[in-house]
């Protein structure tokens, strides 16, 4: 639900969409949600710029979802008592959703400008900039809004652009920092592996392996034997 808001208030939303801000805020909903089921599935970080993995196919979920959201938008730029701004934010969770990175970062920096206490959208323009390859604005906003609202998705969006930075030492001490919230993330454990490979800490990168290897074989071994093949290390 949306915050600060009940389930029979949300419902009432359904029922009586008769201004702009009922269409932003039920937009939104729909479409945070549609961009969370449609960014990559996976990044990988390697050179200076990320690779992408593929979202994989759509479902009838997030189809209903793009769909919702794609009605309250086009309703939110013809309604009364919306700021562009926020048809703005609205635009660029669709842009990303659909994987034009680039325009939707322009579209939620409109709104980030106007709210620059909003960590969860700093947030997402931060991933924006990094998936569109701007990564001096990433790492921007990703301290941005870590000084607003710490949390593990942020630190490991900015363990991944300092990574592309090369500055693999600062990147393993964000994924830590993302580990002291979730220890159990077989696909962190990796990053800081790779991390503290390429800063040249072999006994850390090591633990860090093996560690991703016990809670997730598959997975985490694929990565790993990538990510050893790719460097040239065999230790």
């Amino acid at each position: 639900l949306p915050k600060g808001m009940d389930e029979a208030a949300f419902k009432a939303l359904y029922r009586d969409a008769s201004c702009g801000p009922v269409y932003f805020a039920r937009g939104k909903y729909a479409l945070e949600r549609y961009l969370g089921q449609r960014l990559p599935a996976s990044v990988r970080v390697g050179g200076r710029r990320p690779r992408l993995g593929s979202p994989g196919a759509e479902t009838d979920e997030s189809r209903r979802l793009k769909t919702q959201g794609e009605s309250d938008l086009a309703k939110a730029r013809s309604s009364t008592g919306l700021d562009t701004f926020e048809v703005k934010y609205l635009e660029g969770l669709l842009a990303l959703g659909e994987g034009r990175f680039q325009e939707g970062a322009g579209a939620l920096s409109s709104y980030v400008d106007r709210n620059p206490w909003d960590a969860s959208a700093i947030g997402l323009l931060s991933v924006a900039a990094f998936l569109a390859g701007d990564l001096a604005r990433a790492e921007r906003c990703a301290s941005q809004a870590i000084a607003l609202e710490p949390g593990l998705a942020v630190y490991r969006t900015r363990g991944d652009i300092r990574y592309c930075l090369a500055r693999p030492r600062e990147a393993a001490e964000d994924y830590g920092r993302a580990l002291d919230v979730d220890p159990g993330n077989a696909v962190l454990l990796a990053s800081r592996g790779l991390a503290r490979q390429t800063a040249g800490d072999a006994s850390g990168a090591i633990a860090d392996y093996d560690a991703s290897l016990g809670i997730d074989p598959d997975s985490a071994r694929a990565l790993n034997v990538f990510w050893r093949i790719s460097s040239g290390w065999t230790g």
